[in-house]
């Protein structure tokens, strides 16, 4: 969460936050990537599973304290810097309670349309990586080799369309750019559905496609929260990276989670057994059906949400103009306020 949040309290500017994000977005899928690979490496050299686990658990948790410490002494400077730009602008003694404060950040018109956009592209891309798995497999009968590839091939292709759909954020907005990606991964994503049984070069294709518009969901829902920040502090005079964060980041693990027990769901309703060699045509038909047209439906609705964002690349540039204006009031104030040290 706090790594997350980490847009909001680095940068002030519209662009070097849409930076940032996919720069984190970049590393978060390489770091996946290069877990894969780390987990291929060890179990090929390794031969007992619980060594296994072991080895990895220990390689995992070593990097991980490693990097959040790089993380914290890499951005300590800065953030100390941005922060004695922003004086707490609210003139009550305390903030409001927890509860009072839920109901200003779900108040909010454009968090409910990132909320919306987030959610459904998530739970797409979610159900689609859950039955990744049991389309290639099942329905394709290809060998589990071919699962790797097909998701490194959406998340290689999505690396490198990051730098790419940040160079068009910076010459559109971030609502355009949203409004471009996620199409080609819906569409992307419904052709799944229609690749049949040793159609491998189109299944791999559309796999690329999908990558492109994938890059999207990556960046642009992070990138568009702090802006919503900005808005909520000059309308209330708080800043609440936290609260609107842990908020997103709660009800996407929410989301997620039922979206898979559904999925889950659907697949044992239709009588799909792990350890029949065949399945029966009704959780053939569910598992094509979930990984393509319903999650191509839920990024179809994200792309609804995304639509009635409200927060464009002026508009922003007003907020923060006028939050600039505000700051330097409050800093005036409490500099006219201070007491004069006697020489």
């Amino acid at each position: 969460l706090p790594y997350t949040a980490l847009a909001a309290e680095l940068a002030d500017d519209y662009d070097e936050r849409t930076d940032l994000i996919g720069m984190k977005a970049a590393f978060s899928i390489g770091g996946s990537i290069a877990a894969l690979l780390m987990a291929q490496v060890v179990f090929a050299r390794v031969a007992d599973s619980a060594r296994q686990f072991f080895i990895l658990g220990a390689l995992s948790a070593s990097l991980a304290v490693v990097i959040i410490g790089l993380c914290v002494a890499g951005t300590y400077r800065r953030y100390w810097q941005v922060q004695q730009g922003r004086p707490r602008l609210a003139t009550a003694a305390k903030p409001p309670a927890l509860l009072p404060q839920l109901r200003s950040v779900f108040s909010n018109q454009a968090f409910r349309q990132i909320l919306g956009l987030y959610l459904c592209g998530w739970m797409s891309v979610q159900v689609t990586a859950a039955m990744l798995p049991y389309f290639v497999g099942v329905w394709m009968g290809l060998p589990a080799t071919h699962f790797a590839q097909m998701a490194l091939a959406v998340q290689g292709t999505a690396i490198a369309m990051l730098w790419v759909w940040d160079w068009v954020a910076k010459r559109t907005d971030k609502r355009t750019v949203f409004l471009l990606g996620a199409p080609l991964a819906a569409i992307a994503l419904g052709g799944l559905a229609t690749v049949q049984p040793g159609q491998v070069a189109w299944m791999y294709t559309l796999g690329v496609i999908a990558g492109i518009g994938v890059a999207t969901l990556y960046v642009i829902p992070f990138a568009m929260l702090p802006d919503v920040v900005d808005l909520d502090e000059l309308n209330t005079g708080l800043r609440r990276e936290g609260l609107y964060f842990s908020a997103l980041v709660f009800l996407q693990k929410l989301g997620l989670a039922l979206a898979l027990f559904i999925s889950g769901q659907i697949l044992s309703a239709t009588g799909y057994l792990a350890s029949a060699t065949t399945q029966p045509e009704a959780a053939l038909t569910a598992i094509r059906l979930l990984i393509g047209p319903l999650p191509a439906l839920l990024l179809g609705v994200g792309l609804w949400f995304c639509y009635r964002y409200p927060i464009t690349r002026d508009r922003h540039q007003n907020i923060l103009l006028a939050l600039t204006t505000q700051r330097q009031q409050r800093l005036d104030t409490e500099a006219a306020d201070a007491p004069v040290q006697d020489v």
